[in-house]
């Protein structure tokens, strides 16, 4: 007779060979499962108890994908950055170059806009989310901050205070506004993008306004110092 307690891993894995769901859970099932929930009602029902419960499996079940709850918050990190950034970015590559601010747009559209603004409350008290987030926002300024060089003609120093200003308004709207709908969220984005090739063919040098700001701001060294002499 078997000595394993319920709610042990091994005692929930026979259980669930006993059981025979109809149609096997896969890791990815159990992420985007975690994702759902996370967007829906937050961390609280990320637990691997209520995922269970959500799911209609026992602990086994889970435990035959994941070593821990910790190993579980890892994996689904990484499935959030390929569903929301990685898969979008290689989408939008996919297109000619001069079409690619658009397909940015069309694509940013199907994101799940709620899972960031959950993801980045989530990271509050989470540090691995910080870390997975931080990477994330690196990565699409820097392929926005791409996009406005090689489209748009810009300096790298303007097409970078674009692309932060831009994700800045992306990212403060999901928190702000979270229910917007796709309607206005794409008008929003197509304004910016007319703004994006005013400066460019203005010609704008943000760059050379910031030195001339820092200037202002900090005062000559000499001034603040006196003269060596």
């Amino acid at each position: 007779m078997s000595t394993e307690a319920p709610g042990d891993p091994a005692h929930d894995k026979a259980h669930d060979k006993a059981r025979a769901p109809s149609r096997r859970m896969r890791q990815v099932d159990w992420l985007d499962l975690g994702l759902r929930q996370l967007a829906e009602a937050g961390p609280a029902r990320m637990g691997i108890d209520q995922m269970c419960r959500a799911a209609g499996r026992t602990r086994g079940s889970f435990y035959h994908h994941f070593d821990d709850h910790d190993a579980f918050i890892d994996a689904m990190l990484v499935r959030w950055a390929e569903r929301q950034t990685m898969s979008v970015i290689a989408e939008v590559e996919a297109a000619p170059p001069a079409e690619r601010p658009g397909m940015l747009v069309l694509a940013s559209l199907k994101m799940d806009n709620r899972l960031d603004g959950a993801l980045r409350a989530f990271a509050r008290t989470h540090k691995g989310a910080a870390l997975r987030i931080a990477d994330v926002d690196a990565a699409r300024v820097g392929y926005l901050e791409r996009l406005y060089r090689d489209v748009s003609g810009l300096t790298v120093g303007t097409a970078r205070s674009l692309a932060r200003l831009e994700y800045a308004a992306f990212i403060g709207g999901l928190v702000i506004w979270p229910n917007v709908d796709r309607v206005e969220h794409r008008a929003y984005a197509n304004r910016f993008q007319k703004l994006a090739r005013l400066a460019a063919a203005s010609k704008l040098k943000f760059e050379a306004e910031d030195r001339v700001d820092d200037r202002a701001a900090h005062g000559d060294d000499r001034t603040a110092h006196g003269d060596a002499d």
